[in-house]
């Protein structure tokens, strides 16, 4: 199916959207310039999380007074937050990713929110090469009535035997194809049984889809690679869907 089909669902199920680059700068990260890209980011993203790794020093002293310190602190990434926290820009020592948390409209305002900064990114560190793409799409399907079985809504699901010694809504699979004509995988990580918060129940479908980039650093085709993961990722979400989950999310 194309991905004009989200068009006819009454509200897209969305609850997090992901976009991904892995990158290898060709510098340190120690020396990517991340406070000249904070100043770019201000306006837009005026909280930030920067994350260290290092070696755990503990100090021995009097009983229930140990100090504990951080030695060889290294920078391994830094996180940009919106003032509501729902939208997340992320540049790590291997990777550049957008996560959107909550108000996902349409997937060319999502990735042209992307592209831009991953420009910045390129004007500030040019010995920046991209290696793969990714996007990922979590998913939350409100069915809205008990649920009796799985298969009525997926046409993917797991079951067990009665002696599974722990009950199946533990549990969720990875299911992974991969298209290696296209360079391109994607991964189903499908819980197998629906939650129920204040009496409602849901499922979760989680799709994550990858490629390939051969392109370097060409921005059209760039922007052709996550319009094909776009596709291949709608392709797979109505794939697996029954006609009654479709009834469902058309309303």
């Amino acid at each position: 199916m194309s991905s004009t089909e989200f068009e006819h669902l009454k509200k897209a199920p969305i609850i997090s959207a992901i976009a991904q680059i892995r990158v290898n700068y060709g510098i340190e990260f120690k020396d990517f310039p991340i406070e000249s890209l904070a100043r770019r980011l201000q306006k837009v993203y005026p909280k930030v999380n920067r994350n260290w790794s290092g070696d755990i020093e503990i100090l021995e002293s009097e009983v229930g007074k140990d100090q504990v310190s951080l030695q060889n602190k290294r920078l391994n990434g830094v996180k940009f937050y919106n003032e509501e926290g729902e939208e997340v820009f992320s540049v790590f020592n291997d990777l550049i990713n957008l996560e959107i948390r909550s108000d996902y409209k349409k997937f060319e305002d999502f990735i042209d929110t992307f592209l831009p900064k991953v420009d910045m990114i390129l004007e500030l560190v040019p010995t920046a090469v991209f290696q793969s793409s990714s996007l990922r799409y979590i998913n939350k399907i409100d069915v809205n009535e008990e649920v009796k079985r799985t298969e009525d809504y997926f046409k993917v699901y797991l079951t067990s035997t009665d002696d599974f010694p722990v009950g199946i809504s533990e549990y969720n699979f990875s299911y992974v194809s991969r298209l290696s004509d296209q360079n391109m995988f994607y991964r189903l990580i499908h819980a197998m049984a629906p939650v129920r918060i204040n009496g409602e129940y849901s499922f979760l479908l989680d799709i994550d889809v990858h490629k390939k980039i051969d392109s370097a650093n060409d921005p059209k085709l760039l922007r052709q690679t996550f319009d094909d993961l776009r596709n291949l990722k709608n392709q797979v979400f109505f794939s697996v869907l029954t006609e009654r989950t479709l009834k469902l999310l058309k309303g």
